[in-house]
């Protein structure tokens, strides 16, 4: 008896060494073909020059925003198994990224969940964009968010610093704060991150919600991008009245590594109609055409905004927009 425990003991650990064996070669693999840095310009991976290609979501934000002109409360309390159905659903279209909208108070209340997220992408081959976001925005939220911000930024950092798929930001869309003040901000950050991990990769958002960067921004790490919400217009007439002759990051082409965090053609209402999908068109076709990083907005039910529609997984408008770009048509 004694003999036949022993021989069913050394089997089970036979099987424990080999499944951890091979656990780990899988990860170290993984994490080899999942590495991304900054090299002059450009995003990179192991495989050469990488472009970034992603869906968002709001689903570990705060619920309340603006849409088409009125106070909505649409409110992010998914399935988690749906959230990573559609995240898979975008996968199998050929996305790349995935941005999380990460508030404060959501954080540190769905930890586990995030975690999870951070393995599905490792698993499935995608790299991961973390944004922290303050909602509502409003004139006096730096002033008095800015430290839980800063803390919530550092802590995803420090959670997932052993991780080399991760892309790091400090707040979505800066707003009612001094350009002098916001870069004493990301200035401190990009040196306390570092001295987390020497390696992060961070992105950097202008003013305006992400829109201008008052003055040429320099810094002394070279894993550093900006990050665009290019939104040019409040609503479509203003649009057609006043077409922007440039894209707000075309200034910067050649000179920093570039991701298009947000973008379409207004930002009040307007949402989904003819002009707002005819800039979002262009601008994709643009990104493209310069091998420039860029994330849709939204896979979350926000009428004119949404790539699908949850209610029977079909693409919007603007989500067969994105799909197609994603495919040799889109280039």
């Amino acid at each position: 008896m004694k003999k036949i425990l022993s021989l069913i003991l050394i089997e089970l650990l036979c099987v424990f060494l080999l499944y951890n064996f091979f656990y780990s070669s899988a990860s170290k693999k993984n994490k080899r073909l999942l590495s991304i840095a900054i090299k002059g310009n450009s995003f990179v991976s192991e495989e050469g020059t990488l472009q970034l290609k992603g869906i968002s979501t709001m689903a570990y934000s705060a619920t309340d925003f603006e849409v088409n002109g009125h106070w909505g409360h649409y409110q992010y309390y998914y399935n988690f198994k749906k959230l990573l159905d559609v995240f898979g659903f975008f996968k199998k279209q050929g996305i790349n990224l995935i941005t999380l909208y990460i508030s404060p108070e959501v954080f540190y209340q769905k930890k586990n969940e995030i975690d999870y997220i951070v393995k599905w992408a490792n698993i499935n081959n995608t790299y991961l964009y973390f944004v922290p976001i303050i909602r509502p925005n409003d004139g006096s939220s730096f002033e008095r968010h800015k430290n839980n911000l800063m803390q919530l930024s550092l802590d995803l950092v420090n959670r997932y610093r052993s991780e080399t798929n991760i892309l790091y930001s400090l707040w979505a869309e800066p707003n009612g704060v001094q350009q002098s003040e916001w870069k004493s901000y990301y200035m401190e950050f990009i040196k306390k991150a570092r001295s987390i991990n020497n390696n992060v990769i961070i992105g950097v958002s202008g003013l305006d919600y992400g829109r201008t960067y008052v003055e040429d921004p320099s810094f002394d790490y070279k894993n550093i991008f900006l990050d665009f919400h290019d939104y040019p217009a409040a609503e479509p007439e203003e649009l057609l009245k006043n077409p922007p002759k440039q894209f707000i990051w075309e200034k910067y082409l050649g000179r920093f590594p570039i991701l298009i965090g947000e973008f379409g053609g207004v930002y009040s209402y307007g949402f989904g109609s003819p002009t707002d999908l005819s800039y979002f068109k262009k601008e994709i076709d643009a990104a493209n055409k310069n091998r420039i990083s860029y994330v849709a907005y939204t896979v979350d039910n926000e009428p004119g905004l949404s790539l699908i529609y949850q209610s029977n997984d079909s693409l919007t408008k603007k989500g067969k927009i994105f799909v197609e770009s994603l495919s040799d048509k889109g280039k």
